[in-house]
């Protein structure tokens, strides 16, 4: 199903990242500050464990700063699953959080949904009292 950026923006989902000019393109709008992927494979039973978890974290941190994506390594148009110039993921699940504008990640979490939780309630509880 095809979303517009603007229907991305407006909704609190988690959103299938088919392609790094979404990312590119959310940061553009100067309003996205913090985008946490999750980089995950279907045969993988901790991704499979941690999905529910990821997407309740998504729904409680919700913020018009802060944007949620998955990229399953499986596609063929995955962006991080694969070798590139921002990341080469080698461990499933694996949690990047983008800030500033950069795509590369600013932290790299590996398998850890409880550390991902702490940290995003951290920037969440941040970005309330700015």
């Amino acid at each position: 199903m095809y979303q517009t950026l603007k229907n991305i923006y407006n909704q609190n989902l988690v959103i299938e990242l088919k392609n790094i000019n979404t990312i590119e393109h959310i940061f553009n709008l100067n309003i996205v500050r913090v985008i946490v992927i999750k980089i995950y494979a279907n045969w993988c039973p901790i991704s499979k464990e941690i999905e529910n978890k990821y997407i309740y974290i998504a729904n409680k941190f919700s913020h018009k700063y802060i944007k949620f994506f998955e990229d399953n390594i499986e596609n063929t148009y995955s962006v991080f699953g694969k070798k590139n110039k921002y990341y080469n993921c080698d461990v499933t699940p694996t949690f990047l959080i983008l800030t500033d504008n950069e795509l590369i990640p600013r932290k790299i979490i590996k398998g850890n949904i409880n550390e991902l939780s702490i940290l995003i309630e951290k920037i969440y509880n941040r970005l309330n009292n700015t």
